[in-house]
């Protein structure tokens, strides 16, 4: 079911923020910074439409800023947003930003992980490999 011109709907949760969503989700952003272009947007658009062209574009798993600016650009020739998703579909995504998994502030941003190494002399699979190689 299409969903039409419900933008008051669906206005952007509290807690969740327009460039956030765009990092977490890992959006393409091509060559423009990310502030410049969500302001470039909210400038030219309504911030509930970019909101929706931002959970259009994860609905259909185009994960590219040049996805989101093509759904605002048609959005505008129409004169009102076309969206297919709903409103689960919605909670989903937006919870996820303004309620990270716990884990996630539990790790510092610059603790490094050591690189795994086996203890080759003391296990039996190194031998196993050596004698399938044979």
């Amino acid at each position: 079911m299409t969903n039409q011109g419900m933008d008051q709907e669906f206005s952007p949760r509290p807690g969740v923020n327009l460039s956030q969503m765009l990092t977490y989700y890992a959006f393409d952003l091509g060559s423009e910074p990310l502030d410049s272009l969500v302001r470039t947007w909210t400038d030219n658009y309504p911030a509930a439409w970019v909101y929706l062209a931002i959970v259009e574009a994860l609905y259909q798993g185009r994960y590219k800023v040049i996805s989101v600016s093509q759904l605002l650009q048609g959005w505008q020739r129409r004169g009102k947003p076309l969206y297919k998703f709903n409103r689960d579909f919605e909670r989903l995504v937006s919870g996820r930003i303004s309620h990270p998994p716990a884990f996630l502030n539990q790790v510092p941003r610059d603790s490094k992980i050591p690189q795994f190494e086996p203890p080759a002399a003391s296990s039996g699979f190194l031998a196993k490999l050596r004698a399938m190689a044979y």
